[in-house]
């Protein structure tokens, strides 16, 4: 079910590491100019790529989302590394034809390759200890 606890729908994100996205431990940060970020809410679920061909780095759900004149970062919650080189291929998604940063994916295939991935479903992705339960009202 691609629901969060105040029955909005989730959205899942393919989130390209590159130029313009940064990756932290905890956090990715996009150069506006990359990608139209419109649409991504707390609580949304995000696969992290790398490498050629794109492999899954690791799995996450958005806490919070700060926006800059020229750069948004999206903070997380829960974050699940991949074990070994699993490519896009590999786990059931399709390698978008857009070079943008951030792609939106379907929710049944974020899913599914997070299964596939790490054998857990989303609703199971570990909170980071030290964060309060995620409350998803973006203010």
């Amino acid at each position: 079910m691609n629901e969060n606890e105040n029955n909005t729908t989730r959205n899942a994100w393919l989130i390209r590491l590159g130029d313009e996205v940064y990756n932290r431990r905890f956090s990715v940060t996009v150069d506006h100019g990359s990608s139209l970020l419109r649409g991504v809410e707390e609580g949304d679920g995000v696969l992290i790529a790398g490498d050629n061909p794109l492999a899954a780095i690791s799995f996450a759900r958005i806490y919070r989302i700060r926006d800059k004149l020229d750069e948004t970062t999206l903070f997380f919650d829960g974050v699940l590394p991949v074990n070994g080189v699993k490519t896009l291929t590999d786990l059931g998604v399709t390698t978008p034809e857009s070079k943008a940063a951030m792609v939106r994916l379907e929710w049944p295939v974020f899913e599914a390759a997070l299964k596939m991935a790490c054998g857990i479903a989303f609703d199971a992705l570990p909170i980071l200890e030290g964060v309060p339960r995620p409350r998803f009202d973006r203010q």
